[in-house]
């Protein structure tokens, strides 16, 4: 007749399975809220430039790849003295667990839920939208997308 398996080795293996799932999970959410994509960091003084942007928008297609080479070449570069600035780019349909968005006439409302600007409610009237994020609050950013004009506006703010 079998014997059963029953008892202490099956239960060790279960247990072991399961603090290396809760190990692999807790790596995985904290890389994920610490890098954020590696395009910024939480901080008093640091200012956060993000592209709010849409899959489907021509013009974002066209302007993503210079904003990911300024990002590459001005991510946590020093400006106006005492300000690090970082970058960041938010999909409102893709990054749902970023912005919340609030239905308005005026435009669409975007209830931000990151660590730079967390709860702070923005306007988005077209695609793309710049907005900086800093400790005197958020500005929309309308120049030229090149790095010494971003540069530049952010070492006003």
């Amino acid at each position: 007749m079998a014997k059963s398996h029953t008892g202490c080795p099956i239960s060790a293996k279960i247990l072991a399975l399961i603090v290396i799932v809760f190990i692999i999970v807790a790596a995985v959410i904290y890389f994920k809220n610490s890098t954020n994509e590696g395009f910024f960091n939480g901080g008093d003084t640091d200012l956060h430039l993000v592209m709010f942007k849409a899959s489907w928008c021509g013009y974002c297609q066209k302007a993503l790849p210079t904003y990911k080479e300024i990002m590459a070449a001005a991510n946590g570069a020093l400006v106006g003295g005492s300000h690090k600035l970082f970058f960041d780019i938010i999909d409102p349909d893709l990054d749902q667990d970023r912005v919340e968005t609030v239905p308005d006439p005026t435009g669409m409302k975007l209830k931000m839920k990151t660590p730079y600007a967390n709860s702070q409610t923005v306007t988005v009237k077209g695609y793309p939208t710049y907005m900086l994020f800093g400790p005197k609050g958020s500005t929309q950013y309308n120049g030229p997308l090149d790095r010494d004009s971003i540069m530049a506006f952010a070492s006003t703010q």
